[in-house]
């Protein structure tokens, strides 16, 4: 529908930095695979094709952007601490929505 965005965040993050008791620090990395990369995943999601198969084609889409200007955003660092007051799956994504919020604070 027009919307790129990442899949749903995964809790794995959650529960190893509670593990390891380590802090998690919020990213967020500029830029745009090709038309290409988001065709095929569209095409994929209308078969019903359940594997991404287009992440097969990500280090090839990561090498088209050799000479490109990519802005990095880093956010507040969460601690680890205050991972467990909620979900890991409803931390994961909340943090994510972080993540996403740091290109608008330029």
């Amino acid at each position: 529908n027009g919307v790129i965005a990442d899949l749903d965040w995964k809790k794995g993050f959650i529960t190893k930095a509670i593990q390891t008791q380590r802090d998690i620090i919020p990213v967020h990395i500029s830029g745009k695979n090709s038309n290409f990369f988001y065709n095929l995943s569209n095409i994929r999601k209308k078969l019903g094709v359940k594997a991404n198969i287009e992440m097969l084609y990500l280090v090839d889409e990561m090498y088209k952007q050799y000479d490109q200007h990519i802005d990095i955003y880093f956010g507040r660092p969460i601690s680890w601490q205050s991972l467990s007051d909620k979900s890991p799956v409803k931390k994961a994504a909340e943090i994510r929505d972080i993540s996403y919020s740091l290109i608008n604070t330029k």
